[in-house]
């Protein structure tokens, strides 16, 4: 959370705005289990299976109740998630730990990068020319917070608090919100050196054994060498690839793989302080291990990145996102809204 007072106003409109729709990769959605390998019981052998990358989101089963509940959930929604076994994680995740049980795929399932993704939807919403976007300090939900926005000639209809953990400080609420703030640190790990190397393929193979075309079009001879890792990883804690691209001194194009591990849950002191890799990654290596074992000999951390969930109460039916209306402003002709408590 870089800006924990900072709120979005107001759509005068409230009619549906429309989104694209992202491509889905399906290049594995059709491939049954007799096309993984039989076994593989290193990493040199996993890498000479291997085809292709892996769309989608892969949850590993390190034990006997996760391998359960996971085949119970392939059973019961076979269209969204497949369930694979040990051999066909290996495939799919070349440094997944020896004794995984299996793993739950979820084909469709993608990662998401916050910022990005908020800043596509705001553009999606500009171009209906419904909207206008105005930037305020939120510390007091009364009427002359908002008064300065009829001022700018802005005509609101609808104010939505949307602040995050933030709104535990917000002064002005006629109730409490039961929301709890939890400061969460991420890791970004970059391959470390002599180890992005000549060892392993710079692209994907195809069906036909051929190097095929890397992510984001990069042709296949420009393809860096992978991570080991080319699918988001989850299990109590998460491992997901990063594709960057940098620019050398003559204005080349690299692209070279990153890996950000996450999340870690901490509750002492004040939430909203300062990044700390050091305490980030005595953390979080236990649990990243879990995933990947051979992670902190093959990368090295290079940057934690803090944020700050609002947790809300877990009741009968689990955690509940807090949607609150506040009522009218008489001066502004305004609806008040709180948004609020989505755990992330």
């Amino acid at each position: 959370v870089s800006d924990t007072s900072s709120v979005s106003v107001a759509v005068s409109d409230t009619s549906s705005v429309p989104f694209a729709k992202t491509p889905t990769n399906t290049s594995n959605e059709n491939r049954g289990p007799s096309e993984f390998p039989s076994h593989s019981p290193n990493v040199t052998e996993r890498q000479r299976n291997r085809r292709e990358v892996a769309s989608g989101i892969l949850r590993l089963a390190l034990n006997p109740k996760q391998e359960r509940d996971y085949r119970k959930a392939s059973e019961k929604f076979p269209d969204e998630a497949v369930f694979l076994e040990p051999s066909e994680v290996f495939s799919m995740h070349l440094n997944a730990p020896n004794d995984t049980r299996g793993g739950l795929h979820i084909k469709d399932a993608r990662s998401v990068e916050p910022p990005r993704y908020l800043r596509a939807m705001w553009k999606a919403c500009q171009k209906t020319n419904r909207v206008s976007w105005a930037h305020k300090k939120i510390s007091d939900v009364n009427k002359d917070t908002f008064l300065d926005a009829k001022k700018e000639g802005l005509l609101i209809g609808h104010v939505v608090i949307c602040i995050g953990a933030g709104v535990c400080g917000l002064s002005g609420l006629p109730f409490h919100l039961p929301i709890t703030p939890c400061r969460g640190q991420n890791v970004l790990f970059e391959i470390a050196e002599g180890q992005d190397s000549r060892d392993y393929p710079t692209a994907p193979i195809d069906t036909k054994g051929e190097r095929a075309t890397g992510a984001m079009g990069v042709p296949a001879k420009d393809f860096p060498a992978r991570s080991q890792m080319d699918i988001p990883v989850i299990s109590g804690r998460y491992l997901v690839p990063l594709l960057s691209r940098n620019s050398d001194d003559d204005g080349n194009n690299h692209y070279g793989y990153r890996l950000l591990g996450g999340a870690t849950f901490e509750n002492d002191g004040n939430p909203f302080r300062e990044p700390s890799q050091e305490r980030a990654v005595q953390d979080l290596e236990p649990h990243l291990k879990k995933l990947y074992p051979s992670l902190f000999k093959s990368h090295v951390a290079v940057k934690a990145i803090a944020g700050v969930r609002a947790l809300p109460d877990r009741t009968e039916n689990g955690s509940i996102p807090l949607t609150l209306r506040l009522g009218q402003l008489d001066d502004l002709g305004a609806d008040i809204w709180v948004f609020t408590g989505l755990g992330s």
